[in-house]
């Protein structure tokens, strides 16, 4: 039997994350982030991590026995047993997990979330993917399939001392500069090595093949207010401070090529902070940047050849219209 998902998916600013809130208090469900941006530590104004995300202190919160069992037979540490945050007491996964220099591609999104997936089912709850990345979603509905590299599909079997060993063969600069946590981190470890050992492409064509029972709910919107929403945004997201923002994380040694700085709205700010624009020009660079990117997301979903089975709901419907779809 297929395992039951509900993914909420469509264009930035359309209110996918209150949906997703509303979803999981009703029928007991956990979130994934399908955001490529708020993967990110330190960055949560530009990305719009729409409410404060907070370490879960629920203590009747638990992992799944099989996160359990890893953890006991001392097996490397993975994403789903790192720390937990929730939004309004509902848990949120692969969220502020990355520092901002870190890459973390399709396939290795792909690895996370089918295993939390599997982890959020063995509790008895719902899982909800929840995000804009389009990549990120499709990884999980259609299956994608990888070609991997050899050693990163062996580096789960190695011990820490092994893992250690083997970064300081490839890349003793690396391991040097990093801190005593991630030299004892065995999950960075095999990242980074994965990194520099392996190339991970997609295999042509993708499978297809969806192997689960999935509800994909779409926000309904009107274009033209979606607009003046996202414009509005991005003078909440200055007034609240995203220029400090990206100052604090330069100050913590992150370089100005960093990933997570690349993104919209962190690369408008450095080229304020550089010099090459004004207030008022970075504001509406990145006012345009935003709806330039909510234009592809729309094309992303709502495009014939992705094949989504859309089911257009708001928040005031869509409680009931799960009820009548059988959850």
């Amino acid at each position: 039997m297929k395992q039951k998902i509900i993914v909420i998916g469509g264009p930035t600013a359309s209110g996918k994350t209150a949906l997703a809130l509303k979803v999981a208090k009703e029928f007991n469900g956990e979130l994934i982030n399908a955001d490529s941006r708020q993967i990110y530590k330190y960055l949560d104004i530009g990305t719009n991590k729409e409410v404060k995300t907070e370490e879960l202190k629920d203590k009747n919160y638990r992992r799944s026995a099989r996160s359990e069992q890893s953890e006991r037979r001392g097996s490397p540490q993975t994403l789903s047993d790192m720390t937990i945050y929730s939004i309004e007491g509902i848990p949120i996964h692969l969220i502020s997990f990355l520092q901002p220099n870190e890459r973390f591609d399709v396939y290795s999104y792909q690895k996370e979330a089918s295993e939390l997936i599997k982890d959020i089912r063995e509790k008895g709850k719902l899982p909800i993917l929840v995000g804009g990345t389009g990549l990120y979603i499709d990884s999980i509905l259609k299956n994608y399939q990888f070609e991997v590299g050899e050693n990163s599909q062996e580096l789960d079997n190695l011990s820490l001392e092994n893992l250690q060993e083997l970064l300081k063969k490839q890349t003793p600069e690396t391991f040097e500069n990093l801190n005593n946590s991630d030299k004892n981190n065995p999950r960075r470890l095999a990242r980074l090595i994965q990194k520099s050992s392996s190339t991970t492409k997609l295999s042509t064509p993708p499978l297809d093949i969806n192997k689960y029972e999935v509800i994909f709910l779409y926000p309904e919107y009107n274009w033209d207010k979606l607009k003046e929403k996202i414009k509005l945004r991005v003078d909440q997201m200055i007034r609240e401070g995203l220029i400090k923002e990206v100052k604090e994380v330069l100050n913590l040694g992150y370089s100005k090529d960093s990933v997570a700085l690349q993104g919209i709205g962190y690369r408008e700010v450095l080229e304020f902070l550089d010099g090459e624009i004004g207030a008022v020009e970075m504001e509406e660079d990145i006012v345009h940047a935003h709806i330039q990117y909510a234009k592809r997301q729309k094309t992303w979903f709502e495009g014939k050849g992705r094949n989504y089975k859309l089911i257009k709901v708001n928040k005031d419907n869509v409680i009931q219209t799960l009820k009548d779809l059988g959850l």
